[in-house]
């Protein structure tokens, strides 16, 4: 498994150690911010993951972080650390882009799960990323070509999954979907471009993984 750098910022040192310790031990990179304007500054310097920050700071709060998160690094996900009576305030940053919420205290399982559910997320959007450019640079190349309905089905559903950001089990079964129509044309006989659904398939088969049933909970 890749190594994953995760940016924790709270006032709290005891709590910023905590998680320090708790993280590592599971083979993630951890950098450390005492306040909103501290890790604001660190995610301006890149390799960040995921950022884990509490909801209320002094200077740059919680909220006020997300949102200059979200406008220079919009695909890395923030995980909001919360007390018991800013839970309303910490839905409301949902809407602004967070990923989720934790209410402290918080179990040490919730968050690994949390944390790992987020980093599967931001990995399929990445290798979503990857499969956009990897056709569109083959139909710039003309390697695929086409004009049944059924072909057109399989590159309308190619292009929804490659251009969305979604997850789950949406985002699983329209894979699934993609692939068995691939399989279905191929075995019909009615391959239109050499190669064309081999390579769909090929495309498909680097992403199926991380949204296989096993990888998705409580979705």
């Amino acid at each position: 498994m890749p190594e994953h750098t995760l940016l924790v910022a709270d006032d709290d040192p005891g709590l910023r150690e905590s998680l320090e310790r708790t993280l590592t031990r599971e083979g993630y990179r951890v950098l450390l911010a005492s306040d909103g304007r501290a890790a604001l500054e660190r995610l301006q310097g890149g390799a960040v993951d995921l950022i884990l920050t509490d909801l209320k700071m002094p200077g740059l709060t919680g909220l006020e972080l997300l949102r200059a998160a979200k406008a220079i690094a919009p695909d890395v996900d923030v995980i909001l650390l919360t007390a018991f009576g800013t839970v309303e305030e910490a839905v409301k940053a949902m809407k602004d882009g967070a990923y989720d919420f934790l209410t402290k205290p918080f179990r040490r399982e919730q968050l690994l799960k949390l944390i790992d559910k987020a980093l599967e997320r931001r990995e399929l959007i990445e290798k979503n990323k990857v499969l956009q450019q990897r056709l569109d640079d083959l139909l710039r190349q003309g390697a695929i070509v086409g004009g049944s309905p059924a072909f057109r089905r399989t590159m309308m559903l190619i292009e929804q999954v490659a251009s969305s950001s979604a997850t789950g089990s949406h985002a699983r079964s329209t894979i699934d979907e993609v692939v068995s129509a691939t399989e279905t044309k191929g075995r019909a006989g009615g391959v239109e471009s050499t190669g064309a659904f081999t390579v769909t398939v090929l495309l498909f088969a680097e992403v199926r993984p991380l949204a296989s049933p096993a990888h998705m909970t409580n979705e």
